[in-house]
């Protein structure tokens, strides 16, 4: 099924505001480069979506942004006639072509090596809490839950020298908050969300629906947030869905009966249609049949504001992630936050008695949380450029935190990853 297409969702007009929270640390880090930054991140995906068959390549390793353009790895030197296609996709875009040891097609054998030992190392007594690629380190990084030198000799005899472990215990969590309310391992303090809920919110949405809205759970009575629109374009009239995190109708068990609610009226937003969480390694993705079909939701997500013009319009969706970039958060209990920057891509966590993978680490500039529990589901975006609506790219839906070597680290679910494994398409607001 094709990923992106026009919504048929009801779509409204609205003056989106422009707000980011980018705390003045970060920005002096920053030394006015984000604009810069922004524009190489767009030039690595315009030469991916013109170049799709790059990432298949012998020898590729990555695509990333940088201050001054786009770094190339390969694991081989490149052909004259390889570079001057690269060359010619991005436009007047600097480039800088690098060699390194391995190539992401090892790296990722690898990971999905060490996925499937898993379970053995936990019942010998290691437990690996995260493990993925380290695209800066051109290895695979492995986290422990308990460290000890032993356990790192271990780890990096077994699978050599692609491997590294990180010194340090490591603590994951999901990212939901109990029927009590209470923030189970909140890293942290939420920016926003303990806030009495105005008339119109996030905690106070109605139909049709807007993504990083509460989702309260009847079957757990939990809360997450909801993430992007989905249709269905294989039938007419098209379905329409609400994505959020599996982890937030329970544990790892088949299809649960779940009805999400949101609103002080308990206002019904829809029942679980299907979810992936239940086996060992799945992704963590369920996605929420609204209950009005006829006005389902809107192809936006909130921002930090609370009326009806507090909207960003999703514009399109990511078909790719790449190390560098730059992303922004937009759980119901923290808001919108920026300054993420991704660390690490095909990630593994350990959490719920399980893991999962193919996740997308992110950590802050400024080493700021920017996720905390009740999170769970929320969009994962990064600004589209030169948009003056405040328009977005969708990247994908929270699901996880974990704290290594006494850094935060978010993670979510690849927008590509939700989509295809549900066959639905993603919501847009062309504007």
């Amino acid at each position: 099924m094709a990923f992106l297409l026009t919504a048929t969702t009801p779509l409204a007009t609205f003056t989106a505001l422009n707000t980011m929270i980018y705390p003045e640390e970060a920005v002096a880090r920053e030394s006015g480069n984000h604009e810069g930054m922004a524009r190489a991140s767009e030039a690595v995906h315009r030469l991916h979506r013109e170049n799709p068959e790059l990432v298949e390549t012998e020898g590729y390793t990555a695509l990333t942004p940088t201050r001054l353009g786009i770094e190339v790895k390969f694991n081989r030197e490149l052909s004259a006639h390889e570079r001057e296609k690269i060359e010619r996709s991005t436009r007047g875009v600097p480039i800088t072509f690098t060699e390194v040891t391995y190539s992401r097609k090892q790296l990722k054998e690898v990971v999905d090596s060490i996925r499937s030992d898993w379970r053995d190392w936990k019942d010998d007594g290691i437990e690996i809490a995260v493990f993925g690629i380290d695209d800066e380190a051109n290895r695979v990084r492995v986290a422990l839950k308990e460290y000890s030198d032993r356990n790192k000799d271990r780890i990096e005899s077994a699978y050599g020298d692609p491997v590294y472990v990180v010194p340090g215990d490591t603590r994951t969590s999901p990212q939901r908050k109990n029927a009590a309310g209470e923030e189970v391992d909140a890293p942290g303090t939420p920016k926003v969300g303990d806030e009495a809920a105005t008339e119109y919110s996030r905690e106070n949405d109605s139909p049709p629906w807007t993504g990083g809205l509460v989702l309260e759970s009847s079957l757990t009575g939990g809360r997450c947030s909801g993430g992007f629109t989905l249709i269905d374009t294989s039938s007419v009239p098209h379905p329409m869905y609400m994505t959020t995190a599996g982890h937030c109708s329970g544990g790892r068990i088949p299809l649960p009966e779940d009805t999400f609610y949101n609103g002080s009226e308990r206002n019904s937003v829809g029942t679980i249609s299907e979810r992936f969480f239940s086996s060992e390694g799945e992704i963590d993705s369920q996605v929420i049949l609204f209950a009005d079909q006829g006005l389902g939701g809107f192809a936006d997500i909130w921002d930090n504001g609370d009326t009806g013009e507090s909207h960003r319009p999703v514009r399109w969706g990511d078909l790719i992630d790449q190390p560098a970039e730059e992303v922004c958060y937009s759980g119901a209990v923290t808001g919108e936050i920026c300054g993420g920057i991704i660390t690490g891509t095909e990630e593994c966590l350990s959490y719920m008695d399980g893991i999962t993978c193919g996740l997308t680490e992110v950590r802050h500039v400024a080493d700021l949380t920017m996720c905390h529990p009740g999170d769970s589901g929320g969009p994962v975006f990064r600004p589209e450029v030169d948009d003056p609506s405040g328009g977005v790219v969708a990247k994908g839906t929270h699901v996880a935190y974990a704290e290594i070597s006494g850094k935060p680290y978010c993670y979510y679910t690849p927008i590509r990853t939700v989509t295809d494994q549900h066959g639905l398409t993603l919501a847009l607001n062309p504007g």
